[in-house]
């Protein structure tokens, strides 16, 4: 019968599709705009969240700013996108791009501190109260006011917050919210990032909700004294409460009100520990997101609550898309495979709707530091995005449309790690926190889908009815509570009738002794009830075989744990018949797996998630079970789709056996390659003699220092500065040879003492990269390259800078008039590296010598490329030769990578094309393209631009946690980190 998912899978609709961040980082323009939106259309997004950040120079919420929201909204409307607004300048969110918290003392930011109260006060007028320890030490406490964010504790903050940063946009698109403009982003609102927090409304507030006051207990906070933990559970669970209703529950009913969806995440989602202060608990917010989120930084995966955190809440309250901002930090290098495995890692976890960080609007000047990579027109690869994005799409789509029903809820702690944090030593929460994720990671790795429990959730929305625990639309058989201290009183009352209801209750390791910080008597008896099992896999080995749908086991029978795996059932409406998706993702980056998958069912289709074909895979049965053997690559995955009725994949092409072909031999293989440059090479000039007004300051400096140095004058200055460029003997570059500079309008040029007109010949890779030709003025030998530009600053910068210097809020929109950046050569010739090489971790080199401009060579090796003349290459070459073969060798034959050193290799054999590969496995299938004799084979391999764009000096080599302090040499405001002049290149090329 008909599929009907088959189109959908086709082409996946765009409320399926990734919603990147859209950084908003430049001087805007209208034409520009559209035509950004139209090159993200075209590679398969969903939408944009239209995002104000560090180098806007268009007047934030102004009539200039809102021409361009409105640009982005009729083509969304046009193109039936998504064009979301995000709601604040920078990040977090809150403050109203100065708006809110500029109003006064009250609606600003504050810690909690104490001081021996002989001391003379810090701050007379910010004294709480005095209190004296158990101890017999007297204390003052006071307040520290942070004045550049917002008190998120007080609800008229939050009000004010709408009225300026959310009632503009009613204003003017009130028809469009819910539609061409869906929502809004919130990002990072947070209590504390500095200590435990404070706000003028916490005493009556306390007063309020216990009957007591605050003020004489503040001292429990930081000391071990008697009832303290009494005192911190009532403290945070107040804060809680204070942030989830002042802040996020007025900003979704806003939302709801206006016909808004509101998405973004929390701050510091991660750990036990970074959440108390930041957010007292992140899971009761998620309520009040239409569309939750979460935030993954860095090229990493791990730890695991975090997304489990979000999809359990989610889940729990039939919020079926899931959101998460991920890949910042990762760094220029990062490639398909790289985001494949960090967001397919998240989807094994109930992630469904990715928002890429980010796509810049531009990078210029401190805009190409900006938490790289920027996933956007400027990279080499931008023709070829729409592969993955169509591939996450489709699986995003299942995860989303399909019903959710887990056996297992696991009581999250966070209320025990209250009660352990001093804000100093925090003594026992590490313990507490890592024996939660042991049994998180225990879990999974035995394959048991399960959700988190947070107590205010199960307050709102928990019940049971007579063996089961029902939260919001989500039914649980079996409840695990991991090690912890306290739970709340209607948490208690919750697990004590669900087990005498029959429920399954099962206690690992230490338990509770308190009832909301409080030792209680009542404890003891539900203490009693259920099964005690003294750590996770005892717990596992106690579940019902309801809770284990899933197995995914070696060949010893034994679980594979590096496998994920995650289940849906599929509305018959969208799958045509009952149907059960299961999903299953390889977290291993050097182990690949023959994995026998056993599920219930009859039939499978896998689902190729490359094109988003079906094919029937060979099972056997019984039981009503179905039993699948696949092979996962490295970071691989698998998308099954699972019937009970054998028909379901009759008319469906059968998936290939896998068969042993004979892969051309890396001997055969090896010598020379012709080498074909798709795209220019490039010199990356970042170190200069330069000029103060007409003073030497250095001789040869790194380019990062100069905007440092020269915005400590607070003054204009004149800056030249001088690049040295050596050229290789008897080699002339071609005329075209092109100087890049980012504002060549403001530059004075001369090549070897002669001053060159700008003739712009266009860009180089950022619209901002501006080229001009200067081959004909090179010659060989030394040559110099001259820039010389007025640096002058606006007095609001030098303002901006020292605010920045104190909260996040206030860098994370930094703008400068004049930026000191690196320049670029770029043309037909090879920069030669006579010099040394030291192979570094992660695929790295650092060199350390003269590069030396020459002629290209016309073959290379197989192998890293960087070396043979292209350190800097950001772009896409072709590597071709000719492999004869005997009468009986063009059968069955197989070409096979051992590694791929770039973004995407594509192989031709013959002038046809085998393969693309994007991600493992690496190997095509050669059946009709080899004969008899002289065969031409072509590997094109697209870069990216990591070698380009750097950071080229890191001591540690290549980072995959790059932000803007891995880019500077010396203090700035941004930071930076221990320093080496040598280079560091990653491998370009592939390997056999």
């Amino acid at each position: 019968m008909p599929n009907p998912l088959t189109r959908l899978l086709q082409d996946p609709p765009k409320m399926y599709r990734p919603i990147p961040f859209w950084s908003w980082n430049e001087r805007l323009e209208v034409e520009e705009t559209r035509r950004q939106i139209a090159e993200m259309d075209a590679a398969g997004l969903g939408g944009y969240f239209m995002h104000a950040r560090g180098g806007l120079q268009t007047p934030y919420l102004g009539e200039e700013w809102f021409a361009n929201i409105s640009a982005g909204v009729e083509e969304a409307r046009a193109r039936g996108m998504g064009a979301w607004a995000y709601d604040e300048n920078g990040w977090p969110s809150g403050f109203g791009d100065g708006r809110v918290n500029g109003r006064g003392e009250r609606y600003q930011q504050k810690y909690l501190r104490y001081e021996p109260a002989a001391s003379p006060p810090a701050d007379l007028e910010r004294t709480i109260a005095e209190a004296t320890t158990t101890s017999g030490e007297a204390l003052r406490f006071f307040y520290e006011v942070n004045p550049y964010y917002v008190d998120v504790l007080d609800p008229e903050v939050t009000r004010l917050f709408i009225e300026e940063a959310y009632a503009p946009y009613a204003a003017r698109y009130a028809q469009d919210l819910g539609g061409a403009m869906p929502g809004l982003f919130t990002d990072e609102p947070q209590v504390s990032r500095n200590g435990i927090p404070w706000s003028l409304i916490l005493p009556e507030r306390y007063r309020a909700a216990y009957g007591e006051d605050l003020e004489p207990r503040l001292t429990h906070l930081f000391f071990p004294e008697e009832g303290y933990r009494r005192t911190r559970y009532r403290f945070w669970r107040l804060v809680q409460e204070l942030f989830v209703q002042g802040y996020m529950e007025p900003l979704y009913d806003w939302c709801e009100a206006h016909g808004a969806l509101l998405t973004g995440h929390m701050v510091l989602e991660e750990g036990l520990t970074a959440q108390v202060t930041s957010n007292a608990a992140v899971m009761p917010h998620y309520e009040f997101f239409h569309m939750p989120g979460m935030d993954w930084l860095t090229r990493r995966i791990d730890p695991p609550n975090t997304p489990h955190q979000v999809a359990s809440v989610a889940h729990q309250l039939g919020k079926r898309r899931i959101l998460s901002e991920s890949f910042a930090g990762c760094g220029w290098s990062v490639t398909f495979e790289d985001l494949k495995w960090i967001y397919e890692w998240q989807m094994a976890r109930g992630v469904t709707t990715l928002c890429q960080h980010l796509q810049g609007y531009s990078l210029r000047g401190l805009r190409k530091r900006d938490w790289p990579a920027s996933l956007f027109y400027q990279q080499p690869w931008w023709p070829d995005y729409r592969a993955f994005n169509d591939a996450v799409s489709r699986v995003g789509m299942l995860l989303a449309e399909g019903e959710v029903a887990y056996e297992v809820l696991v009581l999250h702690p966070q209320s025990s790690a209250w009660l352990r944090f001093d804000n100093a030593e925090n003594p026992g929460l590490p313990e507490l926190n890592e024996a939660f994720l042991g049994l998180t990671h225990a879990l999974e790795g035995a394959h048991v889908p399960f959700h988190y429990g947070d107590e205010r959730i199960l307050l709102r929305h928990g019940r049971v009815e007579d063996d089961r625990l029902r939260v919001g639309s989500q039914s649980y058989g079996v409840v695990i509570v991991p090690p912890c201290d306290t739970l709340d009183a209607s948490t208690a009352r919750l697990l004590e009738a669900f087990a005498a209801g029959g429920g399954t209750l099962l206690w690992v390791g230490e338990q509770p002794r308190y009832l909301e910080g409080e030792a209680s008597d009542a404890l003891e008896a539900l203490r009693a009830l259920g099964q005690r099992a003294a750590n996770a896999a005892e717990a596992i080995a106690a579940l019902p075989p309801c809770a284990r749908p899933i197995a995914v086991a070696d060949a010893d029978g034994q679980p594979v744990a590096d496998i994920a795996a995650t289940w849906r059932a599929l509305p018959e409406a969208l799958a045509g018949q009952p149907c059960r998706f299961y999903y299953l993702h390889n977290k291993s980056v050097d182990r690949a797996y023959e994995a026998t998958i056993s599920v219930p069912g009859a039939a499978a289709a896998r689902l190729v998630i490359e094109d988003g074909s079906l094919e029937a895979v060979p099972a056997s049965g019984g039981d009503s079970r179905l039993t699948v053997v696949h092979r996962f690559p490295e970071r691989g995955s698998l998308a099954l789709l699972v019937y009970d009725d054998l028909r379901a994949v009759a008319d469906l092409p059968t998936a290939s056996e896998a068969v042993d072909l004979e892969p051309l031999e890396a001997e055969r293989l090896a010598g020379d390659w012709r080498l074909e440059l798709l795209d220019p090479n490039a010199l990356t000039l970042d170190h200069c003699a330069y000029w103060f007004d007409g003073a030497l300051q250095a001789e040869r400096e790194h380019i990062s220092v100069i905007t440092p140095r020269a915005l400590e004058r607070e003054a204009p200055v004149e800056i030249r500065m001088e690049f040295s460029v050596q050229v290789a003997e008897g080699f002339q570059p071609e005329e075209d040879t092109a100087l890049v500079l980012e504002r060549p309008d403001r530059c004075r040029v001369e090549v070897n003492g002669r001053e060159v007109a700008w003739a712009d010949a266009g860009y180089y890779r950022d619209r901002s990269f501006r080229m001009t030709p200067i081959g004909a003025h090179l010659r060989p030998g030394a040559n110099t390259i001259a820039v010389t530009t007025t640096f002058r600053q606006p007095p609001e910068v030098y303002e901006a800078l020292r605010r920045s210097r104190v909260f996040e809020a206030e860098k994370n929109k930094l703008t400068f008039d004049s930026e000191i950046e690196a320049a670029y050569l770029v043309g037909r010739f090879a920069v030669e590296t006579p010099g040394e090489w030291e192979p570094l971790p992660r695929d790295a080199a650092r060199y350390e010598g003269p590069f030396v401009v020459g002629p290209l060579p016309e073959t290379v090796a197989l192998g890293d490329l960087t070396p043979q003349g292209l350190p800097f290459f950001a772009g896409r070459v072709r590597l071709s030769r000719e492999v004869a073969l005997g009468d009986d060798e063009a059968e069955g034959r197989a070409f096979r990578l051992a590694d791929k050193m770039a973004n995407s290799v594509a192989l031709a054999a013959n002038g046809q094309p085998a393969a693309t590969w994007f991600w493992r496995p690496y190997e095509a299938d050669l059946a009709g393209l080899l004969r008899p004799g002289e065969n031409t084979l072509a590997l094109e391999i697209t870069g990216t631009l990591r070698n380009l764009l750097g950071p080229h000096h890191l001591q540690e080599g290549e980072s995959w946690a790059t932000n803007p302090s891995t880019f500077y040499k010396g203090e700035n405001v941004w930071g930076s980190r221990p320093w080496t002049d040598a280079y560091t290149f990653v491998a370009y090329g592939v390997r056999l």
